[in-house]
């Protein structure tokens, strides 16, 4: 009889006694799939599981296929099939939970059931679609942590979230609505009936842990087609090759907050600090490849009569973080919520405090909006005395992107500032927007279209360079250019998908991380030069104090940018917690996936775009030495943070927040 051949297939793996029809299966199964109800509404039930599992899986399929041609991803067949696995043992371990709950709890003459069922598969749609638009924009995956950023943050990125809105987003939605409507619409197809439904849902719980071991990370620098919310729920089962040096490392001291020893300087020059919003070094002088062309005249009179540092790296690659390195010496928390801007305590000492003890002025302006990430409670802990943001600046000057306005706006009240108190010297610090995604400059009226962002940010460089120079000429008019150091800096870099990634957050290689950074004051720092040796965003605040002649007593984890040969390897990581984390020294470039893709090592000295993962042929003795480096750079930043108790204030700096 062919119906006893799936008893004698699932007697291999249960046992006879645990088959199906066998009385120590069908009593827990009865009990729990409702060997109560009517035979009829359970296996219609099933049938409409199913059929909502087919088109999901469908959906899943075509948003697969949209992602290998807008990637341009070439791969075989046992590849992609090993990469659905995990999308087809997620959906059908959803649908079996469903039935478990509707069976166990729901009955023929309620209408719970039926609610539940719509509203959890049209949130799994919700899911997908957003998880697959955010990855076509950005080349990454949404994951909760960002889910919940973007809630707290709704307001403020509402025009952020808008911006996503273009006709692909029409289609995937309408295929998303067709698969949801096809799902409830009809009486389902009976594919299985009530005598077979044990089958399907043991069956399932089988296929689910082969899911968990198909779904290890990926090799290479492949776009990650699993589903991060995926990932991340059994990323605990999956195996980490580096999980053994993370438990063999331990924290060391980075950090204790620098105090002035004198108020003593040797010479106070004024100070404008100009950070490049989403500049990577490749995209201006010298850094640039010829083919780009020269775009920037300033930038160019810049590098070519002051000090260029050829390898500087940014601590985390968005901006709110960037700022701790730049200005306080020190690593951020590296975590993805923005404590630094709110009334939590505060752990650091950073310049514009201490260079008001000497008698500065300090400000801070962007012609981005301040409510974005509250940018005015950042600068409040980083000790700035004033500000002036979007909100501040009249003007018939154009907002560009979702949420900047023409930097243009800024000059004019900059030059009053410096002007107020005669002879007081100054820190006045620009941060520009124009180079943010949507990559819009003044005069445009409109965003650049798809396929044309890397024009519209190369303009955008341009318009910043036009930007510092008339800046700098007016200073120059009002007397001051000549006792002023000038330090033009990117806080992060950008990326266009050179490794299937998009703007920066999340972009652990050069192009996310490496950034220009120039010097400019002839009498201080002596004759034009480039500066070789690894340097990192947090060797700026040690600097500007050594150029002052300040003498202070701490310890940071930076050093000068003038007296020292830098570092022998430095650190950046991702903004999302856990994500992702690189280190460069001389010649090589490790980055870590925390298990959601294999280890990357590229040998930047043959390999500069990074495209050729040398993983399997370094040594391991090499590679160990690499990942401690790293790993325990990251456990003593954490360490730092986390030795603080958020209700000890006696060690920290607190600052009371408008």
């Amino acid at each position: 009889n062919r119906s006893t051949y799936p008893l004698k297939t699932m007697s291999i793996f249960l046992g006879p006694s645990l088959t199906p029809h066998s009385a120590a299966f069908n009593k827990p199964f009865g009990k729990f799939l409702g060997h109560h109800h009517d035979p009829d509404w359970t296996t219609k039930w099933t049938n409409l599981a199913i059929r909502n599992a087919l088109l999901l899986l469908a959906t899943l399929f075509i948003f697969r296929l949209e992602k290998v041609y807008f990637f341009q991803v070439d791969l075989d067949a046992l590849t992609w099939v090993t990469l659905c696995i995990p999308e087809i043992g997620t959906v059908l371990f959803f649908e079996s939970l469903l039935l478990i709950g509707i069976f166990r709890f729901g009955s023929p003459n309620s209408r719970i059931p039926y609610l539940g069922f719509y509203i959890a598969h049209g949130l799994l749609y919700l899911i997908a679609l957003i998880e697959h638009q955010f990855l076509i924009k950005t080349g990454t995956q949404v994951d909760a942590t960002l889910i919940t950023y973007s809630i707290r943050h709704a307001q403020e990125l509402a025009e952020v979230l808008g911006s996503g809105f273009d006709m692909g987003l029409l289609i995937r939605f309408i295929v998303v609505v067709c698969g949801f409507t096809l799902g409830f619409t009809g009486k389902p197809h009976q594919i299985l009936t009530r005598r077979s439904l044990p089958y399907f849902l043991c069956g399932t719980f089988i296929l689910c842990p082969v899911t968990l071991l198909s779904a290890q990370p990926t090799g290479g620098t492949s776009i990650p087609f699993t589903s991060k919310i995926y990932f991340d729920f059994f990323v605990p089962y999956n195996k980490d090759i580096l999980a053994h040096i993370t438990r063999s490392v331990s924290p060391h001291v980075l950090y204790q907050a620098p105090e002035l020893i004198s108020t003593d300087t040797t010479q106070q020059p004024n100070i404008v600090l100009l950070i490049l919003e989403a500049i990577r070094a490749r995209a201006v002088p010298p850094y640039q490849t010829p083919s780009q062309g020269i775009r920037t005249p300033f930038f160019s009179k810049i590098a070519k009569e002051g000090l260029v540092f050829d390898s500087v790296y940014t601590t985390v690659p968005h901006t709110s973080k960037a700022l701790i390195g730049i200005f306080c010496g020190m690593f951020p928390k590296l975590t993805q919520p923005i404590r630094e801007s709110t009334n939590d305590p505060f752990h650091l000492r950073c310049l514009p405090e201490l260079l008001q003890e000497v008698g500065y002025r300090t400000t801070f302006m962007q012609t981005a909006k301040g409510e974005f990430e509250n940018r005015p409670g950042l600068l409040k802990n980083l000790g700035f005395q004033s500000w002036s943001l979007q909100e501040d600046f009249t003007g018939n000057f154009k907002e560009v992107g979702y949420f900047g306005m023409d930097e243009f706006a800024m000059i004019d009240p900059a030059i009053s500032w410096v002007k107020e108190r005669p002879g007081q010297p100054f820190l006045l610090t620009f941060l520009t927007i124009t180079t943010h995604h949507p990559y819009q400059t003044p005069p445009m009226d409109a965003w650049p279209k798809p396929g044309e962002e890397f024009r519209g940010y190369m303009d955008g460089i341009e318009h910043l360079d036009h930007f510092a120079s008339t800046f700098y000429q007016k200073l120059q008019e009002a007397h001051l250019a000549d006792n002023t150091l000038l330090i033009i800096v990117g806080d992060h870099g950008e990326a266009f998908g050179e490794h299937y990634r998009r703007q920066h957050d999340v972009v652990p290689y050069e192009e996310g991380i490496h950034v220009p950074l120039y010097m400019y004051h002839p009498q201080l720092l002596g004759k034009a030069r480039h500066v070789t040796g690894l340097r990192h965003h947090i060797d700026i605040f040690p600097t500007i104090l050594e150029v002052l002649g300040l003498q202070w007593k701490g310890q940071l984890p930076g050093k000068s940018l003038l007296t020292t040969e830098g570092h022998s390897f430095v650190m950046s990581s991702c903004w999302y917690t856990n994500f992702c984390l690189a280190l460069r020294t001389e010649q090589w470039k490790y980055i870590y996936h925390y298990g959601r893709m294999m280890p990357e090592i590229f040998d930047l000295s043959s390999d500069p775009d990074e495209t050729r993962n040398l993983l399997s042929t370094v040594a391991s003795t090499t590679q160990d030495e690499a990942w401690k480096n790293l790993l325990s750079l990251k456990i003593s930043v954490d360490h730092f943070y986390d030795q603080y108790s958020p209700n000890d204030n006696s060690v920290l700096v607190k600052r009371n927040l408008p």
